[in-house]
């Protein structure tokens, strides 16, 4: 798909004020600091981004004390299982939410551009050497998942685990942090790390991918429960998913391992 200039415009625009950590208010006045060519509305910005992007959020409702999620055991509940507090308020509307952000759409995104496509082909020219300790795949998790077979809800693929050159190595990381100066409330970040990436860019911010922050206040009593939705795309993504390869100007099949939790 060709993305039009007017396009391109906007994403500038967009990515400006996302880059330069730019307040909403400044960025409204660009309007009237460029009369002649004022760019988008946020809001028409956000709208176009969303649109050309293919990724689309999912809201999950959860605890006002982020205690957990309501999904999986919890998606019947009316009530907090931990603190007991509602989940909806007096008009019915739900207290708190947590946002998720698919993982799928932005990985066959970085399989469209050809550079990335290039640099995501690291982990398969890795040479294992016994002796020497260069990096995530030369430990011994990787090594013996090259040898296990895939096993799903019990059941045995033929292929093993990173058997594809194409196959992408994930590791995922959480932790809290406090955003504000009183340090009384926390939130916690669920990044993605793409191992299939040079060691010396993949903790690059622009390279790391956010699966969504648990908003807090206080720290989750069950963190398994905000992790349901990744696991759930982790599963489907290990049996595999079609995608563009612009570098093979060819249709491949795309397949995912969690390699390491931190």
């Amino acid at each position: 798909m060709e993305i039009s200039d007017e396009d391109l415009s906007i994403l500038r625009a967009f990515a400006l004020k996302i880059k330069s950590c730019m307040p909403t208010r400044m960025y409204s006045m660009l309007a009237h600091a460029f009369p002649k060519e004022p760019p988008p509305s946020l809001a028409h910005a956000r709208a176009c981004v969303l649109a050309l992007s293919g990724v689309k959020p999912t809201l999950f409702d959860c605890c006002v004390n982020s205690c957990c999620c309501y999904i999986g055991p919890y998606i019947n509940d009316q009530n907090c299982s931990f603190c007991n507090e509602p989940r909806f308020d007096s008009r019915g509307r739900t207290r708190s939410q947590f946002t998720y952000v698919p993982l799928l759409p932005r990985l066959v995104a970085l399989y469209r551009n050809p550079r990335m496509a290039e640099q995501m082909r690291y982990r398969a020219s890795c040479e294992y050497e016994p002796d020497r300790m260069s990096d995530i795949f030369d430990g011994h998790v990787y090594r013996d998942l090259c040898h296990t077979k895939i096993e799903v809800d019990g059941q045995q693929l033929p292929c093993n685990y990173f058997s594809d050159p194409r196959d992408i190595a994930l590791g995922l990381s959480t932790d809290g942090f406090a955003p504000f100066r009183r340090q009384k409330t926390t939130a916690w970040p669920i990044i993605i790390y793409n191992y299939n990436l040079p060691p010396d860019i993949h903790f690059h911010r622009q390279y790391i991918l956010c699966l969504g922050v648990v908003p807090g206040p206080k720290k989750p009593k069950d963190f398994d429960s905000f992790l349901w939705p990744a696991v759930e795309e982790f599963l489907m993504l290990v049996l595999g998913t079609r995608a563009y390869n612009a570098l093979l100007h060819q249709q491949i099949v795309m397949c995912l391992n969690v390699l390491r939790f931190i």
